[in-house]
C-alpha cells in the first residue's frame, strides 16, 4: 500500500477520502455531490473522476455512481485515519477547537509518515472514534449503538450527540 500512497498527489488523495466520506452516508456518491462536498466545480470533477478511473482507484457504475476499487479504498481508509488521528490529537492534546482542528488536520495528513500514524494512534491510546464520532479506519470499533437522527429524538427526553457528520 505504500507504493500506492506514494504515486498519489495529495489532490488525488482529498478526492478519495471524500468519496469515502460520502459513502458513508445514506446517498449515492455521484460527481455532483461529490463536487458540492468538495467545494470545486463540476468541470474539475469530471476530470478528476476521468482520472481516477483511468488509474485504478474508482469505479464508475449505473446512474453515475462513484465506487472505490480496493486500491482506492485502501488509499482513502489511510486518509481517513490519519486525518481522524490527528484531529483527536489536536483536540485532546492541544485542546484546539473541532473546526480549527479539522482544517488543520487536512493540512498535516499528507505530510504523516506511517511510523508517525502508528505513534500517534498509540501515544492516543488508539481511539475508535474522531472528535466528531466518526470511526478511525484500522482502530478498534467503537461501542456499538441503535443511533437515530437528531430529529427523530423524542420531544423531553434525554439523549447522547454521538457523531455530528
Amino acid at each position: 500500500m505504500l507504493a500506492a500512497m506514494d504515486e498519489t498527489t495529495p489532490a488525488i488523495q482529498d478526492y478519495l477520502a471524500a468519496i469515502y466520506d460520502l459513502a458513508g452516508t445514506d446517498k449515492p456518491v455521484i460527481g455532483a455531490r461529490l463536487a458540492r462536498h468538495m467545494h470545486v466545480s463540476a468541470p474539475s470533477i469530471t476530470e478528476a473522476i476521468r482520472r481516477m478511473q483511468k488509474d485504478g482507484y474508482i469505479r464508475v457504475g449505473g446512474r453515475k455512481q462513484i465506487r472505490l476499487t480496493t486500491k482506492g479504498l485502501g488509499i482513502a481508509e489511510t486518509m481517513a485515519r490519519r486525518h481522524r488521528l490527528i484531529e483527536r490529537w489536536l483536540t485532546d492534546v492541544l485542546g484546539l477547537d473541532w473546526s480549527r482542528a479539522h482544517d488543520e488536520a487536512h493540512r498535516l495528513e499528507h505530510s504523516l509518515s506511517p511510523v508517525v500514524e502508528e505513534r500517534l494512534a498509540e501515544t492516543l491510546g488508539m481511539p475508535s472514534t474522531c472528535p466528531h464520532g466518526n470511526p478511525i479506519p484500522g482502530m478498534p470499533a467503537p461501542e456499538a449503538h441503535r443511533p437515530i437522527p437528531l430529529n427523530q429524538a423524542p420531544a423531553g427526553h434525554p439523549f447522547v450527540v454521538e457523531r455530528i457528520t
